[in-house]
């Protein structure tokens, strides 16, 4: 158990004025700001303005010699832009090694932040609103997961780039759904392989879930298949996933009332609330291994967690000393966290010190009345009033993090793909596609680990129908915010990109049967063979890109 060696109220009032300082720092000194090229407000600034100028627009298929030495926002990580170092190092290949061991960390810290942030806030949120696993993966799980893939479409949207967006789309979801399944099936298969139990609650759930995403799939193909856009028929799909919704709500009252006349049907429920949340400051106790290995691993990661810890509070349902000092700390962290990404920009006088004021008076609010109590679980009357408040802050920090993380993990790949003239369609389709997924990924495979097989498999479908019906839906509505229907390309998809389009469409398709099949037949997993079929799947859809999309394609017309 960990505890303060220090009062935690100058803990509190040294983090607060760190943190107001260096937010003054920020104003004051423009050059420590950090610029972000993909943030949101930029995105949805420029979707208010008008931004056509039909003559840049046209020199941009003209003049392809010079693509690659044109300033790339998208590259634009946290603290640098990835091309532009590139361009300017003596040793690039250096530099490249170095991106890459970054990437691995980055995803490091991915795996790491949702196992210990954001699924403890998703179950308790879970169990708090009685959400089934469907439910919870539908809504909950795809919102986290889909965030950073919804700010990818309305980027590729607004640089009138939608073959890239269709790219990262069709690439991001085929990643997903192969690798993500790939390893909820080889954790199922190795736990517990003498006593197997059937990996779904209810297969037919999974199925219609399956049956909705496929037929998202095929509504978008037929949507875009003459290289329009057509408001209305995006307004479908945003539909399509709200009906989805509803008929998970229908169909639990229905089973509510049918249970209530016939007593439990022995089925367990809301899977994903029994999961026990571990002790969350565990993580800052060195570990009791004998491995220096797995202890230079935890002192390496111990900063980079008490920096989440002071921007997400801890949701494990204890109360002591030390959560009541994060929990002071959160709000003002996660104010500072969000100036440091860009989505708040620096305030003028007035703002600062009236934000200021609003904080401290939080800050003070939540220490004087948190109390202190055992770190033994608690119910929910004997937590402090604004726990249920603080979990909801979690799971926004949670989310944040984890789309911050994908983010520079896109940037990065982005500035390696300019830098080596990788064309755009076989970086979305491929490299890209592992930076968009990478949040998908780690979820479902922590949540296996967990035991939460339902959870995992529904919510790997639910997040990538939410990216297709509504995360890229938003970036189509940008297309055709001024006009109920825009052309792409005066004489339909050229051939370099409708075939690759194509070919990802059927291997989502075959996954989506795949998976079909398997609910139906091997619910218990006895068998690895799906594992291997879904990873020669998507490998051969790898090697076919690979090949097949080395020329750049053009951009589509002006808007």
């Amino acid at each position: 158990m960990v505890t303060l060696r220090w009062p935690g109220q100058c803990l509190v009032i040294a983090f607060i004025s760190f943190t107001f300082t260096f937010d003054a720092a920020l104003a004051v000194r423009p050059g420590l700001k950090i610029e972000r090229g993909r943030r949101l407000s930029r995105i949805f600034q420029s979707f208010l303005e008008d931004q056509t100028d039909l003559a840049r627009d046209s020199d941009r298929n003209a003049a392809k010699d010079d693509q690659w030495q044109r300033p790339c926002e998208q590259c634009q990580g946290a603290f640098m832009n990835y091309f532009s170092a590139l361009q300017t190092a003596t040793r690039p290949i250096l530099v490249t090694v170095g991106i890459g061991m970054t990437i691995v960390v980055l995803t490091w810290l991915m795996m790491d932040t949702a196992q210990l942030f954001f699924l403890p806030a998703l179950f308790y949120w879970s169990k708090r609103l009685k959400l089934s696993s469907e439910m919870a993966a539908a809504t909950l799980l795809a919102l986290g997961n889909g965030a950073p893939d919804m700010a990818d479409a309305v980027a590729a949207a607004q640089l009138q780039d939608l073959p890239l967006g269709l790219s990262d789309l069709g690439g991001a979801n085929l990643c997903s759904l192969s690798w993500g399944n790939c390893l909820c099936l080889l954790v199922a298969y190795m736990v517990d392989p003498d006593a197997k139990t059937a990996v779904l609650e209810h297969q037919g759930h999974y199925l219609v879930l399956l049956a909705f995403y496929g037929g998202a799939i095929v509504l978008l193909s037929l949507s875009l298949q003459q290289a329009t856009v057509n408001f209305w028929h995006v307004c479908a799909l945003t539909a399509l996933y709200g009906a989805f919704l509803l008929y998970l709500l229908a169909r639990n009252k229905i089973e509510e009332q049918m249970e209530g006349i016939s007593g439990p049907t022995g089925r367990r429920r809301n899977s994903s609330t029994h999961v026990a949340m571990e002790d969350s400051l565990a993580c800052l106790s060195p570990p009791d291994a004998d491995s220096w290995r797995i202890s230079f691993a935890w002192a390496l990661l111990l900063p980079f967690t008490l920096v989440r810890m002071a921007t997400i509070p801890p949701c494990d349902l204890r109360w002591d000393t030390p959560r009541r000092v994060f929990h002071t700390m959160c709000p003002t962290g996660l104010y500072l966290l969000c100036r440091l990404l860009g989505y708040i920009p620096a305030p003028d006088f007035n703002g600062g010190v009236a934000t200021a004021v609003v904080l401290i008076l939080i800050t003070v609010t939540i220490f004087i009345t948190g109390g202190t109590s055992s770190s033994a679980k608690m119910s929910g009357s004997a937590l402090p009033w604004f726990y249920s408040g603080m979990s909801l802050l979690a799971l926004v920090s949670s989310m944040l993090w984890l789309s911050a993380l994908s983010d520079e993990i896109t940037a990065s790949l982005e500035g390696l793909c300019r830098f080596y003239k990788i064309s755009r369609l076989r970086s979305g389709f491929t490299l890209l596609a592992w930076g968009n997924c990478a949040g998908d990924l780690v979820a479902a495979y922590s949540i296996s680990l967990m035991g939460e097989f339902s959870l995992a498999f529904h919510g790997l479908v639910a997040s990538q129908f939410f990216n297709v019906a509504v995360g890229f839906s938003a970036a189509l509505m940008t297309v055709t915010w001024k006009s109920s229907e825009k052309t792409l390309f005066d004489n339909g998809w050229p051939v370099d990109i409708s075939h690759p389009l194509l070919a990802c469409v059927g291997s989502i398709l075959i996954v989506v049967a795949m998976q079909a099949v398997f609910s139906l037949v091997d619910l218990n997993v006895r068998s690895p063979c799906w594992s291997v079929a879904l990873a020669a799947n998507y490998g051969t859809f790898f090697i076919y890109m690979w090949m097949n999309t080395s020329a750049e394609v053009p951009y589509q017309l002006a808007g």
